[in-house]
């Protein structure tokens, strides 16, 4: 039976959490329909609704509560986030997250802290060196102590984590501009025929070098657009997951590969618990039409396609496997090129 429903708020909210409801309805059933009647960051007046959902209804009532979920925690969280950022909207202040999110929610609540105008701060213990007040014991040579950070992490960027504001200086008529960052955040739009604004914000959460797009669009949808190139701290790293799921036909972590950026070269290898290598893959082109990369659907110029867990063509069983990703980081002076390793443990379930 197909139907429609509506989700209506209750209180006056801001509205955050449309990607990760989406993603519960294409999970469950791709043919539902969801028409958002606001967007992410937006206010939303008390018994307003919020979006109407089309499909079959044994499928919306399957994802009924995850969907409520991610919205009624994720809004919330904006919501409080704004009534904090409104205490201070006359000052030079700005409110910042912690890394201390629910488990598993992090990268979706700091999502919900920007809907509701707050900045991000480090993502975690790994991406920075922090300096706080219990470490100083009233030390006054601040200086001292972060040229001591620096040589013990040289690798490591030692600041709180930096605003990058990004300028749309485009002269052509346009009616829209589409920002995209590069680090699988969600894009920004501004609307021109409403809109002033020519800068936006942006803070990423983990070193790298990014790719960050703008693209301004006509009055007919057609688009031009540019790219530049955005290093961040130490301007390269590597991400590997410890599991995936090759067999279980819905598409969702079915490859295993790493996640990387900043590295002109990669060679990834994966091994069975034995030693004996079952998967060797490497890319050193640096264009994205790479006539020998082993998949069709390259994204980035040094791309990994990954291990689908098979082994001569069948599916290949081992208690663990073992990974080693090798790869070398371009500097600006090619003589100090260095190799990073990276390597650990996994597990394949089927």
């Amino acid at each position: 039976i197909d139907v429609t429903a509506k989700i209506i708020t209750r209180e006056d909210m801001i509205l955050s959490g449309q990607t990760w409801a989406k993603e519960v309805h294409k999970q469950i059933d791709p043919e539902i329909h969801t028409q958002w009647h606001f967007d992410d960051g937006e206010l939303v007046n008390k018994d307003t609704v919020i979006s109407e959902i089309h499909g079959k209804r044994n499928t919306i009532l399957t994802g009924e509560r995850c969907v409520l979920n991610f919205l009624q925690i994720l809004s919330s969280t904006a919501t409080q986030t704004k009534s904090f950022v409104e205490k201070i909207k006359n000052s030079k202040c700005k409110i910042l997250d912690t890394r201390k999110t629910l488990p598993g929610m992090r990268l979706a609540q700091k999502y919900a802290v920007r809907c509701g105008g707050g900045v991000n701060h480090r993502f975690g213990l790994y991406d920075s060196v922090l300096l706080k007040e219990n470490h100083l014991g009233g030390r006054t040579d601040i200086p001292v102590l972060i040229l001591s950070a620096k040589r013990l992490y040289p690798d490591t960027d030692i600041k709180v984590r930096d605003e990058v504001t990004f300028q749309n200086t485009s002269t052509d008529p346009y009616v829209r501009s589409e920002w995209i960052f590069g680090d699988g955040s969600l894009p920004v739009n501004v609307d021109s025929l409403t809109s002033t604004i020519t800068t936006v914000r942006h803070i990423y959460g983990i070193s790298g070098t990014y790719f960050a797009t703008l693209r301004i669009y006509n009055s007919v949808g057609c688009y031009d657009e540019f790219t530049q190139e955005i290093i961040v701290g130490k301007g390269y790293n590597i991400l590997v997951p410890n599991a995936f799921t090759p067999t279980n036909d819905d598409k969702v972590n079915d490859i295993f590969r790493p996640h990387f950026t900043g590295f002109k070269t990669m060679n990834f290898s994966v091994y069975d618990y034995r030693g004996n290598l079952v998967y060797f893959e490497s890319d050193t082109d640096s264009t994205i039409n790479d006539a020998d990369a082993p998949c069709d659907n390259k994204t980035k110029p040094i791309e990994i396609c990954g291990w689908d867990g098979t082994y001569k063509g069948e599916e290949h069983y081992s208690p663990y496997y073992i990974y080693t990703a090798v790869g070398e980081v371009s500097t600006t002076d090619p003589t100090k090129n260095k190799e990073i390793v990276k390597s650990g443990t996994f597990i394949m379930i089927r």
